[in-house]
């Protein structure tokens, strides 16, 4: 749909990057450049966004260490070994048009291996998941910064930080993904409510359909309905790390998940 809505708009166009202008002053060599969009995306995510009241609370909370060292329970199903099918599949379902990452392996390039090598290949990923020990090569990425629409091009505020991973390491990233999707969902561990970053439950169905049925409801009740909408600024680099392994730790799973430490 979106990529529809841009072939009419006539968006496809990428604008370039202009010398950006950060605290007034301008960067021109690509050097100052890359250390000026370092310093912006880092500073982002700084303590210095923080209100004193919750890094005083930050800092006394994460006095108390978390460690994900609980016992591994091979009986629970995102925790079985990775079948030779299920790297299949996800390299069959892989896209094409997925961003190249720092390995420089694209997707065709897997899609195109041969049985024996698909079969190598998910014996690699099983000593990778089994020690739970995920490569620094995996979570390693070159940041690409891309114009937002409608932005000014001389600010770092405009560029939107995209950083294309492994192709190989994604392989083992949807299949533990999907494993631990399914068992969340399964069991029920995830709000109806929730919307965004779930399979066939986009923001655009919570307006198309929650929405649309309240207003529906409220129509033919004649009663009034409110509705507040508000946007978190970068919410994504700024989310309290700390809090989601505590949360994580007391989920009431018989197993943390393999991989859950090391990336973490």
């Amino acid at each position: 749909m979106w990529s529809n809505s841009r072939k009419l708009a006539n968006s496809n166009h990428n604008p370039s990057i202009h010398h950006p202008t950060h605290q007034n002053q301008t960067f021109h060599t690509p050097s100052e450049i890359s250390e000026c969009l370092a310093d912006h995306y880092s500073s982002i995510s700084s303590n210095f966004n923080y209100e004193t009241d919750f890094l005083a609370f930050k800092a006394q909370e994460e006095k108390i260490p978390i460690s994900f060292t609980n016992s591994i329970d091979l009986s629970v199903p995102y925790n079985h070994p990775i079948s030779l099918t299920e790297v299949q599949s996800t390299i069959h379902e892989y896209s094409k048009k997925s961003a190249l990452g720092p390995d420089e392996v694209t997707p065709t390039m897997l899609q195109h291996l041969h049985p024996n090598s698909i079969e190598f290949f998910t014996s690699i990923l099983n000593r990778i998941f089994l020690q739970a020990y995920l490569p620094s090569q995996w979570k390693t990425a070159t940041i690409i910064p891309i114009l937002k629409t409608q932005k000014s091009p001389s600010s770092p505020l405009s560029l939107r930080p995209i950083f294309p991973l492994s192709s190989v390491g994604k392989i083992l990233e949807k299949i533990v993904n999907k494993r631990l999707t399914h068992y969340l969902g399964a069991n029920n561990l995830i709000s109806l409510s929730q919307y965004g970053c779930r399979k066939a439950r986009s923001p655009t169905m919570a307006l198309m359909a929650d929405l649309d049925a309240q207003i529906q409801n409220a129509i033919s009740n004649k009663s009034r309905l409110h509705f507040i909408f508000f946007d978190l600024d970068n919410a994504f680099p700024r989310v309290w790390k700390y809090q989601i392994c505590k949360t994580l730790q007391t989920t009431p799973n018989p197993s943390d998940p393999k991989l859950l430490r090391p990336i973490i």
